[in-house]
């Protein structure tokens, strides 16, 4: 449970009829009572019925409609829905917050397992625009940027770069999430709109959300159609960020009956222009220490001219409609499709550290543009690195009552499609070039392309009645998922190169006229750049049976069992090409044929690797779990819960990884270095203890749980230094324990405070050292896991103006230090001591409103203290240093209804 869950204000997403309304508000200022509850929704009404239907009328008209944050007071808004499904108050005040983390809607404080829930209240009012500002405020949930500008995710340190997911991702019911394939951007995230809530389920999922859920599930869920009441929220902000760009937004959602309770519709439309704040300039750089001593002054560059302010700006387009259709009294059809457009002007949120100023929060990087002339020929491609992604998702869902069951089916297609370019001018420079800092004129990218089909269908039977005893849910699951990544690597200078690697030009094997790129490769670039390309697909069919019963033993004490039997099938085919794929690579080898080596033939023939491999697992993933509830508003419980996540394909590796592969250990039977082709399913165990409730009547919310993990075979990705590739293989397993912990103090009418604390401690259980050269030490952390500790603390505020309220809200964020790893580990092959883990990091955030009738008007700071850790620095080549850090503070404010 979210500390915002804990103090959430309650009452109605609908205003009431104005004498209605009218009624209410004068027997409360008369009573001087609490708002009053009728029909059992509580009802919030401090506003003058005129001033809000003018207000209301004219902010729709220019689609400023928004709302924005959770009230601070023990009375308040409700958690949002189509049909003013509002979170009723209990007996001390404190909203009954709705999940459905068990596939059925139930409280909270009901629901036996360890689940953060935020509506769209809470995430306005956290001003929470995206999955990475949600990771900041849900302790145990880590998204982690990937080099190529996509993202990572994982809960309670269960984390890989590799393989299928460990968190599921899902837009309503249909799962989104995406297997790592190539150099595959990672996951899909809605934008954060028009959300009756998201929930974040701590702890293996496997029973009710199968493969892919082995850590935990985010789930993204959508307002739904009215059929009885109109509802309308948007949003409106502009801000601007220290010494950089301007961002703002406009969103609109309505909703309402288009045949009264037979036909509902819901539309939405959201667009916002994220700023940027990174400026690139031309230059060159110059070596200040060869040596790599002076660190990141190691390097200089001489600015010529600023090319691109603010150059990491992005724009978010989002558009859903939704209908809900009852035919009779039993069956009700609820299709939906929903579309989104992101554009990132550069999909790499790097800089260079020595032309930057952290404290003043100023970023920059260099701009290389390439030329022609003798040493450089002409390349197509954007110098900046742009990217493009979109997704469409249409879906299906139906609900039929029959004989005392439920039977619900959810059909969806997810159909997503992305392009982003990254520089390699520091691989291609630095690395295979071997010069210090990239020279002026040279220019290399990669182009990564990845498109993801999913048909998913569920079908679940439940009874329509869950009182009684037993309660159960039983379904069938099928997905069939389809991936395709595609990378072409282009370079404007290597074929051009005097000198690669053992080779030159005019040497050996091909003689004069052949230049250093043919003589180590086999092969000159193709059409004069082309130097890299692969194409991958993975194709997975899920097929699915589970089942969950609840059993009261007595009115206090229940027993939940679960299970699910799964059944994935997995095609990887990988087709490679490119001069560096080249399998007969002479390496600048002296010629032994006779008459002289021509490229291309004999035992030069040009001959490309590529694969196709087909894996299938059977997997049964149970889960146990006891509850007793110590009275109507106090529980405990514990549980003992499996998640697994498929196995699947991969091709071999180039020749030119052998040396690495074979000091790694990975060899065939003659000695020769061979990456696996394939790699195994891996699961894990989870067993958790909780207990969660409310003390004092209105005082005081908690929800704290302690958990032991032990992840087995982990599918993890080995990198290899000789070639600069990686493969998939399953290592040895690992331990995650920790504990979550979430309470709201409400010491006072007007002031309310939330702190939320997770501990994460995930570590491997043994050494990894295949051939003798450790890549992990015993006891190491997992990599991209999280720092091990998270606290998240908030307060809020309000101070009633007659028949309004100003209000104040602040949140601290703090992240621990994280633990050593892989290359910073003094203990591994691949420790660098120029590294050290991401350090300790703390923000704040504040938000100060007023609100009148149904409208918001406030000012918000993001990131306060303008603090700029270091989130990856790490050097390219020996000299070059870049890093990523959080956005400088940004200043801004909002324009807010709800209707």
């Amino acid at each position: 449970m979210a500390v915002s869950d804990l103090h959430r204000p309650v009452g109605s997403n609908h205003l009431p009829s104005a004498p209605r309304c009218e009624k209410l508000c004068l027997s409360n200022r008369h009573t001087g009572n609490n708002p009053t509850t009728d029909g059992g929704i509580l009802m919030r009404c401090t506003i003058r019925t005129g001033r809000s239907l003018l207000a209301g009328g004219a902010l729709l008209a220019i689609a400023m409609v928004t709302g924005t944050g959770a009230y601070a007071q023990e009375t308040g808004n409700a958690m949002q829905s189509g049909e003013g499904q509002a979170a009723a108050a209990d007996d001390g005040g404190f909203p009954e917050i709705i999940v459905s983390a068990n596939r059925r809607d139930e409280s909270i404080l009901k629901a036996p397992t360890s689940v953060l829930a935020l509506d769209q209240q809470q995430l306005d009012v956290r001003a929470v625009k995206s999955a990475a500002d949600l990771a900041a405020f849900s302790p145990g949930l880590v998204l982690t940027p990937s080099p190529t500008g996509g993202s990572n995710i994982s809960i309670r340190g269960i984390s890989s770069t590799a393989g299928a997911a460990t968190t599921g991702v899902y837009i309503d019911n249909t799962p989104i999430q995406s297997r790592a394939i190539g150099y595959s951007p990672g996951n899909l995230y809605p934008t954060i709109f028009d959300l009756e809530r998201v929930e974040v389920l701590r702890g293996p999922q496997g029973t009710l959300f199968g493969a892919g859920s082995e850590g935990g599930t985010v789930r993204f869920i959508q307002t739904q159609p009215g059929l009885s009441e109109y509802s309308a929220y948007g949003r409106a902000e502009v801000s601007t960020t220290k010494n950089g760009g301007t961002a703002y937004e406009i969103g609109g959602a309505v909703g309402g009956p288009l045949v009264e309770d037979r036909i509902g519709f819901r539309a939405s439309a959201f667009f916002r222009r994220d700023a940027g704040w990174i400026d690139y300039y031309t230059g060159t750089a110059n070596v200040e220490d060869p040596t790599g001593a002076a660190g990141v002054d190691s390097v200089s560059f001489d600015r010529d001219e600023r090319t691109d302010k603010d150059s990491n700006w992005a724009e978010t387009l989002a558009l859903r409609g939704a209908l809900k259709i009852r035919l009779g009294d039993n069956l009700t059809l609820s299709p939906s499709l929903n579309y989104q457009r992101v554009y990132r002007h550069e999909s790499v949120q790097t800089f260079w550290a020595t032309m930057s100023d952290y404290g003043s929060g100023d970023f920059q990087a260099p701009r290389f543009e390439p030329t022609v002339d003798d040493a450089h020929v002409p390349i197509d491609g954007p110098v900046h690195q742009p990217s493009r992604e979109k997704f469409w998702l249409p879906s299906l869902n139906a609900e039929w009552e029959i004989g005392g069951l439920t039977l619900i089916s959810d059909t969806a297609y997810f159909n997503r499609k992305s392009s982003s370019y990254y520089n390699s001018y520091i691989l291609y420079d630095l690395t295979y070039a071997g010069f210090p800092v990239p020279q002026p004129g040279n220019f290399s990218y990669a182009n990564y392309i990845n498109r993801q089909e999913n048909w998913t269908q569920e079908l679940r039977l439940q009874p329509t009645d869950s009182d009684g005893p037993f309660n159960w849910i039983a379904g069938l699951f099928y997905q069939h998922a389809d991936q395709v990544a595609e990378q072409p690597v282009r370079s404007n200078f290597m074929g051009q190169l005097p000198r690669l690697y053992g080779a030159v030009q005019d040497g050996a094997p091909f003689g004069p006229g052949s230049s250093a790129y043919l003589n180590w490769y086999g092969q000159d670039p193709i059409d004069g750049v082309l130097t890299w390309y692969g194409h991958f697909r993975t194709l997975d069919k899920q097929y699915a049976a589970f089942a969950q019963l609840d059993y009261n033993i007595t009115d206090r004490l229940k027993l939940t069992v679960g299970a699910r039997l799964s059944r994935v099938e997995n095609r990887f085919d990988s087709d490679y090409s490119g001069p560096q794929n080249n399998l007969n690579a002479p390496l600048g080898r002296p010629c032994t044929q006779e008459g002289g080596c021509t490229p291309g033939e004999g035992a030069y023939a040009i001959n490309y690797l590529s694969a196709e491999n087909e894996t299938a697992q059977t997997a049964f993933s149970p889960k146990f779990l006891l509850s007793y509830d110590l009275d109507e508003r106090n529980m405990i419980y514990a549980s003992a819960t499996k998640g697994f996540r498929p196995g699947g394909g991969q091709a071999g590796l180039p020749p030119a990884c052998n040396a690495g592969l074979v000091m790694l250990g990975y060899t065939d039977e003659n000695g020769n270095g061979a990456a696996p082709t394939s790699y195994d399913s891996d699961s894990v165990w989870s067993y958790e203890a909780g207990a969660k409730g409310a003390i004092g009547g209105n005082l005081l919310r908690y929800a704290v749980s302690g958990y032991y993990l032990k992840w087995k075979n982990i599918q993890s990705s080995v990198f290899v230094n000789a070639c600069y590739q990686s493969f998939v293989t399953n290592l040895d397993d690992a331990t995650a324990k920790g504990f979550d912990l979430d309470l709201t103090l409400h010491p006072m009418r007007p002031l309310t405070l939330g702190l939320t604390v997770a501990y994460n401690h995930t570590r491997f259980d043994s050494e990894i050292a295949p051939a003798g050269a450790v890549v992990y030490s015993k006891g190491s952390a997992i990599p991209d896991s999280g720092a091990p500790w998270q606290v998240t603390l908030s307060g809020d505020y309000t101070i009633p103006l007659a028949d309004d309220e100003f209000y104040l809200h602040a949140d601290y964020l703090y992240s621990s230090a994280m633990r050593q790893t892989g290359d910073t580990d003094p203990q591994t092959v691949s420790y660098d001591a120029t590294l050290n883990p991401i350090g300790k990091t703390e923000q704040v955030n504040v938000r100060a409103g007023l609100r009148f009738s149904s409208i918001d008007l406030s000012l918000f700071a993001r990131n306060l203290t303008n603090q700029a850790p270091s989130l990856a620095r790490t050097h390219a080549g020996a000299l070059v240093w870049t890093d990523r850090t959080w956005e400088p503070r940004s200043i801004g404010v909002t324009a807010a209804l709800r209707y």
